[in-house]
């Protein structure tokens, strides 16, 4: 993953150098804010008994995220923007499962996992303004996420795909406040996860992801902005292919995730 970092932290320095070479009229925005998150996993088996799960409160795992965009194409009743994303999180949640290859029921075993996440995308959003108050969004995007998950010092799991992002939002605004709704759907593709203990990779059997966000903005001054955005999200990933190893056979069994995301940034116009 560390390469894949530096590349993405490249790509969006490089960015936006490019796109300040071409500022003019406040096309250009970027966003920093803080990220906290609370995660509800769980694994079942494919009779759809409960095998293990994660829990963390909101703010056990969290970070930031970061985003830059730029307005291309803008008229009196809409515009077009393009803009590119990167959070990461880390943190602790709460594992209860049993051990790998046991037998023994759920619940068994209870321990402490280290997390870590990152996501990132490119985007393409077309606004319309309907009336000075009402503006609806639509776009699409493209995104990578990965999740490493340290059970213990010898073992460790990284789930990672790419994904196509169709969204579609409202937004409303009164004076300098505004508040919108907006649901994306990621279709999860190349979906893959590696375990270290034992070393086996796996082709997990897709990852579907819903999210709903609702962000309220106030905008402070015409190129300076604050915000509160929660995001609601549902993950379904399906179980994975048979691996064998040692005589024995393993398979990553299917999951839900329904997460909860509190970010609090600023938003600079140039």
């Amino acid at each position: 993953m560390r390469f894949k970092k530096t590349l993405l932290y490249a790509m969006i320095v490089s960015a936006f150098f490019a796109c300040s070479a071409i500022a003019s009229e406040n096309r250009i925005s970027y966003s920093l804010s803080l990220v906290g998150m609370s995660m509800d996993y769980k694994e079942h088996s494919s009779g759809g008994v409960l095998l293990d799960s994660e829990d963390s409160n909101l703010g056990d795992i969290s970070g930031y995220e970061m985003s830059l965009g730029y307005i291309f194409s803008r008229y009196a009743r809409n515009q077009d923007e393009i803009g590119i994303s990167l959070m990461q999180l880390a943190g602790k949640s709460t594992y209860k499962g049993s051990v790998l290859g046991s037998g023994d029921p759920y619940g068994s075993l209870i321990s402490t996992t280290s997390n870590s996440f990152i996501d990132t995308s490119i985007d393409y959003r077309h606004t319309y303004f309907y009336k000075r108050y009402l503006s609806f969004v639509y776009g699409i995007g493209f995104g990578y996420h990965a999740w490493e998950r340290k059970l213990s010092s010898v073992q460790k799991e990284l789930y990672e795909w790419y994904s196509f992002r169709p969204m579609l939002g409202v937004d409303v605004k009164y004076k300098k406040m505004q508040a919108g709704i907006s649901a994306e759907y990621q279709y999860g593709f190349h979906t893959r996860m590696h375990s270290s203990n034992p070393s086996l990779g796996f082709i997990l059997g897709g990852a579907d992801i819903f999210e709903v966000a609702v962000p309220v903005t106030y905008n402070y001054r015409d190129n300076m902005a604050f915000f509160i955005k929660t995001v609601f999200s549902k993950q379904t990933i399906g179980k994975s292919d048979y691996v064998s190893s040692g005589g024995n056979t393993y398979y990553e069994p299917s999951s839900t995730s329904n997460d909860v995301y509190v970010k609090l940034g600023a938003v600079f116009k140039f």
